[in-house]
């Protein structure tokens, strides 16, 4: 039992000393933005703290290295990350600004991830690694494994395994529970640059024809892979097709709509509306873990997550850029 693909991949990458799943690239800046603040007229107070694992360390800027009388700190290797690569480091705060809302969230609301929840996916994401390692009941090849590809011993492989399975286990169900909390809707929707591609499209919605086919078949978007598909999102996610989606009635099509500087048009189909749930998160847990089996949180949702409870870009809400 896995959280799925998007789990592994992020295992992967964080164990590996990589960016995380779901990050924007953001432009070459000489520092980057704190991503800050959560915007707790949507939440309630209340509840308990979550692990400790989502709360970031105290203070550290320790000695990494020493040459002679020089000294090379914590500090001095993260201005030297900003320089080099900004896009990573401001990857990197997101993440954990993210983890501290999502923490925050998780103690208003009660969320929690049980012990035996995490074993349960520690030991399935543990067994494809030593899949791959041919490492399946061999600790001591394992090991080697890990000390050759990754320069980790197998303590430190469990310690970074388990921190970043259990935040992303907190991330996924504080996002499917504070979602369905408000007004959703779900959506397909088909892009192209063409305005008379688009009006056959929706000639033929007109004529009960299937949006999903038309979608994969038509779309230049990559959704069209899975016919046009979304998940459910909530009034907060900015994107023009969220601003139509919520004008429209289940089985309704939309006129195109602008969507890039590309000049590309989208037909925004509502699948249906999801009204929001005001039920408290034991509830519903049952139901959130089920649905993560099979629908794992997508890069989408923790975007649209983001927009609704994070300030990723002060300018967009008009207020004034803060620096780290």
């Amino acid at each position: 039992m896995r959280l799925g693909a998007s789990l592994a991949g992020l295992v992967a990458a964080c164990v590996a000393c990589a960016a995380p799943e779901a990050t924007r690239a953001a432009p070459p800046r000489a520092e980057p933005l704190v991503v800050a603040e959560l915007r707790r007229a949507a939440l309630d107070d209340g509840g308990a703290a979550p692990s400790a694992l989502l709360e970031l360390p105290a203070p550290d800027d320790r000695e990494l290295a020493r040459v002679g009388t020089q000294v090379v700190r914590k500090s001095q290797v993260f201005d030297r990350l900003v320089d080099r690569d900004p896009a990573l480091a401001q990857a990197l705060v997101d993440l954990c600004v993210l983890d501290l809302v999502v923490a925050d969230a998780a103690r208003r609301f009660s969320i929690d991830v049980r012990a035996e929840e995490l074993e349960v996916h520690l030991r399935a994401e543990e067994a494809v690694l030593r899949l791959e390692a041919k490492a399946e009941g061999d600790d001591a090849a394992f090991a080697a494994f890990l000390g050759d590809r990754l320069g980790l011993t197998l303590a430190e492989y469990h310690a970074r395994l388990r921190r970043e399975v259990e935040r992303v286990l907190w991330r996924s169900y504080t996002i499917r529970y504070l979602a369905l909390r408000e007004d959703r809707v779900r959506v397909r929707f088909l892009v192209h640059e063409d305005q008379k591609v688009l009006a056959d499209v929706a000639e033929r919605m007109a004529r009960g024809a299937d949006f999903a086919a038309l979608a994969r078949r038509l779309s230049q978007d990559a959704s069209a892979a899975d016919g046009g598909a979304l998940p459910p999102f909530s009034r907060g996610f900015a994107h023009p097709i969220a601003r139509v989606a919520f004008e429209l009635a289940a089985g309704e099509l939309s006129a195109p709509v602008p969507i890039d500087a590309r000049g590309r048009f989208a037909l925004v189909w509502c699948v249906e509306r999801l009204p929001a749930r005001d039920v408290p998160f034991d509830a519903v847990r049952e139901a959130i873990v089920a649905e993560l089996e099979t629908r794992p949180v997508t890069p989408f949702e923790q975007d649209a997550f983001v927009a609704r409870y994070c300030r990723t870009s002060p300018r967009e809400n008009g207020e004034p850029e803060t620096r780290r």
